[in-house]
């Protein structure tokens, strides 16, 4: 079974093919342009590539409610020529499989959920900061022991638990995917629709 998945980005698209294991098979990337200019080259690598089905993550706002009139577009974002954007319909009118349709942050949190640093938790919260800073932030492995140091300091002893008090860098750690957590979330979207 091989699934498609686009993780659309304010910076940049990723789009891969992964099985229902969570193991890509092929990962591309590219920036985020006009709809025109990047929606060619989701075109031209999904082109005989025989998915069954994409998860699409994307930037936002978004309307992820299928029940909507609007679902599938890039709502009112500030991102310049993807306002009110229909991102679902464009890309059916080309691609024509079955789509799931999230934010990209929902979509990443899905991927470590599934198959990372949150796989057999109960609760798992995933934050990022956005175009032009979260990648650059995240990828300093160094900062951790600080914000793991501010945490604690802000939480002024309010929580008294063993976890958080002596074991707090097991709470709050990087992506064990890495690169790959909103393609792999975009596959676990997908794996939602069977």
């Amino acid at each position: 079974m091989r699934l498609g998945a686009i993780e659309a980005g304010g910076t940049k698209f990723v789009c891969g093919i992964a099985d229902k294991e969570g193991n890509v098979l092929e990962r591309v990337s590219f920036p985020s342009e006009t709809p025109e200019i990047t929606l060619q080259k989701v075109y031209n690598f999904f082109k005989n590539k025989r998915v069954e089905a994409i998860g699409v993550g994307s930037f936002g706002p978004i309307d992820p409610n299928q029940s909507s009139e609007t679902y599938g577009y890039i709502t009112k974002t500030p991102k310049k020529y993807w306002s009110d954007f229909n991102l679902i319909g464009e890309l059916q009118k080309k691609l024509n499989v079955s789509m799931i349709f999230d934010t990209d942050v929902n979509s990443a949190a899905l991927g470590e959920a599934t198959w990372g640093a949150a796989k057999g938790l109960k609760n798992c919260l995933y934050l990022t900061i956005g175009t032009g800073i979260g990648g650059g932030v995240m990828k300093q492995f160094q900062l951790f022991p600080l914000i793991r140091k501010n945490v604690k300091e802000m939480l002024n002893n309010y929580v008294q638990t063993k976890e958080i008090l002596e074991n707090i860098d097991k709470y709050i750690v990087s992506p064990a995917l890495g690169d790959n957590a909103g393609l792999l979330g975009c596959i676990a979207l997908v794996l939602k629709l069977k």
